[in-house]
């Protein structure tokens, strides 16, 4: 098996708003995303930190604190197995490692603002395109108007 990490998702139950197992969401989410290899493989392991370590919260059901960073320490893991460059490793890492950024559109700009501040203007098209994908292989169709939302206050906020 070339990627065993992430078939570990397989049957691992996530919160209430999450209908699939780890293994399904990561597989949708990088049949959602762009297809570009970086995004495709941020896609494919944004969440493969997930097993192994959980909590249970009677409000929301089974949470993974801090999986963004457990996630992002496997991927020049796994990576590494196969012929990436330093550059590509680095660049899946890095989106692996922010995608959890929460923004409906009552939040307004200063989030966005923020984020770009942290990530830089050059990573947050890309960031971006991942939450988008993380939350459409959540909620499906129910997150459109949403997902649209942000993109348009990113391009706003991009003009800045």
């Amino acid at each position: 098996m070339l990627v065993p990490e992430l078939f570990r998702g397989q049957g691992v139950e996530q919160s209430f708003i999450h209908p699939d197992d780890v293994l399904t969401h990561n597989l949708r989410t990088c049949s959602l995303i762009k297809p570009l290899l970086h995004l495709r493989l941020a896609g494919l392991l944004h969440d493969v930190g997930k097993p192994g370590y959980h909590v249970e919260d009677p409000q929301v059901g089974r949470r993974f604190p801090d999986h963004s960073r457990r996630s992002a320490a496997l991927v020049p893991v796994i990576l590494g197995r196969f012929a990436y460059s330093s550059q590509m490793v680095d660049r899946v890492k890095f989106l692996v490692e922010n995608h959890m950024f929460v923004w409906v559109p009552h939040h307004g700009l200063d989030p966005i603002r923020e984020l770009i501040a942290r990530v830089g203007r050059e990573n947050a098209e890309d960031l971006i395109e991942l939450v988008t994908s993380n939350r459409a292989a959540i909620w499906g169709n129910r997150i459109k108007g949403s997902n649209r939302a942000l993109w348009k206050a990113l391009a706003l906020a991009m003009k800045e």
